[in-house]
């Protein structure tokens, strides 16, 4: 039996990563959100494959009406906000902290305008930096790192973005920082898709979603937290 006194809603967020576990380009189990559901608390689901972290916000700010309790939004690859062109003319790493900054201050603003919303913070295929926003109740700064302890996670991900950056501009004429930062970025997504192939046990099907048994340990995790600060 669930421990809440009454039942909420939630409002959750975010990529792909947001709809469940994925095989074949189809949803297969809806994950968090159907555990919250098991759980007889409604959730709805604004998440959408592919968005960004920018849009993802956007579309909360669409969709949160005063019966919404508490915001969950998973965190995708910073990057993913870049159009290509910006990761020519622009060092990687300075996007990032660009677009971080963006998605801080989306954050803030949904808190400012909604004081009594819940928001918990999952990092899903890009971590999430505690440091960049206050503007949070609960966090899973990287739900990776959660499910594989001892794993270094990063903000970034093989996003599309990403790929058109590479296979269009990584080639050009760029400075000897700016091929750096790539070759830094595309070690640590190799790491990445190396660390969700190894742990079939939370990356099967498809190895690049959580699937429905790493979903359930999440809700587990989620229900200590939220537990522990009286919700």
């Amino acid at each position: 039996m669930h421990s809440y006194k009454y039942i909420m809603h939630f409002l959750l967020a975010g990529d792909s990563w947001s709809q469940g576990e994925w095989h074949n380009n189809d949803v297969t189990h809806k994950g968090l959100e159907q555990y919250i559901l098991d759980s007889r608390h409604d959730v709805t689901n604004v998440g959408r494959g592919g968005i960004d972290n920018c849009e993802a916000l956007y579309q909360v700010e669409r969709a949160l009406w005063p019966g919404i309790d508490h915001l969950i939004f998973f965190h995708t690859d910073v990057l993913r906000s870049c159009l290509a062109i910006d990761l020519r003319l622009n060092l990687p790493m300075d996007m990032l902290k660009k677009y971080q900054a963006w998605t801080a201050d989306l954050l803030d603003r949904i808190k400012k305008n909604n004081s009594n919303l819940k928001i918990t913070v999952i990092g899903g295929c890009g971590k999430f930096n505690t440091e960049s926003t206050s503007a949070w109740n609960y966090c899973v700064p990287s739900l990776t790192e959660l499910l594989v302890p001892g794993y270094s996670d990063t903000e970034f991900w093989a996003s599309q973005t990403w790929i058109r950056f590479i296979n269009e501009h990584a080639s050009g004429e760029l400075s000897g920082e700016h091929k750096s930062q790539i070759l830094k970025i595309e070690d640590a997504i190799e790491s990445k898709k190396k660390c969700w192939l190894d742990n079939k046990d939370f990356f099967y099907p498809d190895g690049t979603h959580p699937n429905r048994h790493a979903h359930k340990l999440l809700f587990e995790h989620l229900t200590k937290l939220w537990n522990l600060h009286a919700i």
